[in-house]
């Protein structure tokens, strides 16, 4: 393109045919080394954000300000997204610009076109950490872990329209969702192409999502034999920031949950204005993307004055957490934050707990007075559920044995726990439990 724009040197003249390979020569032996990146980069040595508008631009944003320069200044080079469209930032644009509510654009666009359930988490709060969520995608290097984003609701709720919004706003109109497919070898393509997937109507249990998901959270790399060779394999690295949507999720795993921004939607009562809003967001994408950038001038300013601050807690999100409320320390908003992740972290453990043989086997058992609060090992609570579930048609599931029950208690207890008093003891090197429904337990106090 540059050939074309500068020189006027097509693709199909001869000339071009000497050109290219010379310059690739020239590049490979004289060229300084940089790894590519994709939409955000961010410097901590300089506290500086890079963010890419799809064409030769890169807008690099400090506590200073936002300045415009070439793509590849400060060594920092990125790929345009595909089919993505540039933007340029609106030079009239007032960060402190609200509408008759008191929201700025990216808050209404927001909150008109996504209805949270109440529930642990408030709509509020949820919203809250979801403007948390976009501005982290834009600080990649501060997340070697990536928290995931899903929408789980209902039919009508609106979840396959409200992430594509967020993907119009960040790459354009043509930015689309992708509809999940059997096969695994199409998820790892997309997780290691795209710095946004957002994967649609996650519905089927897919036995290797789960651990994909794991994948893409840790900041893991996809291996795959490389193509007419017998033993070479090739590590690709996963740059994609995932959004997902589904009706009746199936990634409840313990250890994915605990690292999604689990928000639940409720049915629209009217569909009427969200083409609208669709629209708009097309049209305001440059508004938007102005706001965005002085969101992130703002968190610049966050970094410089509590980037270096001791930010512990018991999040599994650790990254996503420090950042969070580090930013939420520069705006005053901290409390309000981590009682957000406190109230996220009950509604992970629930869901986790959503469809749980286990849980719903205990259920059943404790409807028997004698077993609430007697110790009982995990070997012979097996054989107790497996009988109180065939009593019930409530069997087992299959392929579930003693062995990978016992495993399998170990492990989801804290998610058991939202439902279950649970107390351990260890009797004879073995141990031994006893459950209690909530209630009963507090009423024993």
């Amino acid at each position: 393109m540059r050939l074309l724009a500068e020189f006027g040197v097509n693709r199909s003249e001869t000339l071009f045919s000497y050109l290219a390979p010379h310059l690739l020569i020239e590049a490979t032996t004289r060229g300084t080394p940089t790894e590519v990146r994709h939409l955000a980069h961010y410097s901590q040595r300089r506290n500086a954000c890079y963010v890419f508008n799809q064409a030769g631009l890169i807008y690099k944003i400090t506590p200073a300000g936002i300045e415009a320069v070439e793509n590849g200044a400060d060594g920092v080079l990125f790929l345009q997204e595909p089919e993505a469209e540039p933007f340029y930032m609106v030079d009239d644009f007032d960060p402190d610009m609200r509408d008759e509510r008191g929201r700025d654009p990216i808050q209404r666009m927001l909150e008109n076109g996504l209805s949270l359930e109440p529930g642990l988490m408030t709509p509020a709060q949820g919203l809250a950490l979801l403007r948390y969520w976009i501005w982290a995608r834009f600080f990649p290097e501060l997340m070697p872990t990536k928290p995931i984003l899903a929408l789980v609701g209902e039919k009508g709720s609106a979840k396959t329209a409200a992430a594509k919004r967020i993907g119009t706003m960040f790459f354009g109109r043509n930015f689309d969702v992708a509809s999940m497919t059997d096969d695994v070898k199409d998820f790892d393509a997309a997780i290691s192409a795209t710095a946004l997937l957002v994967a649609d109507n996650a519905d089927t249990d897919r036995k290797w999502l789960a651990d994909k998901l794991a994948t893409v959270a840790t900041g893991g790399r996809v291996k795959k034999r490389v193509l007419y060779t017998t033993n070479t394999m090739a590590s690709i690295k996963s740059i994609a920031w995932v959004i997902l949507t589904s009706r009746t999720p199936h990634f409840k795993r313990d250890d994915v949950a605990e690292r999604l921004l689990l928000l639940r939607t409720r049915r629209l009562e009217s569909f009427r204005g969200l083409s609208e809003l669709d629209r708009r967001t097309v049209e305001e994408r440059a508004v938007l993307m102005t706001n965005l950038l002085h969101d992130l001038a703002e968190v610049t300013r966050a970094m410089r004055d509590h980037g270096d601050d001791d930010i512990s807690g018991d999040v599994r999100m650790a990254d996503f957490y420090a950042f969070a409320v580090r930013v939420a320390r520069y705006r005053g908003e901290e409390d309000e934050v981590q009682e957000a992740f406190r109230r996220l972290q009950r509604a992970q453990v629930g869901f986790a707990a959503e469809g749980d043989p286990i849980a719903a086997l205990l259920e059943i058992w404790l409807r028997t007075p004698a077993n609430a609060g007697r110790w009982i090992r995990a070997a012979a609570l097996y054989r107790e559920l497996c009988e109180a579930g065939e009593r019930h048609r409530r069997p087992m599931p299959e392929g579930m044995g003693e062995r990978s029950f016992c495993h399998a208690l170990a492990h989801s207890l804290e998610a058991l726990r939202e439902r279950f008093t649970i107390q351990v003891q260890s009797r004879k090197n073995t141990a031994e439990y006893s459950f209690r429904h909530l209630a009963e337990a507090a009423e024993d106090i």
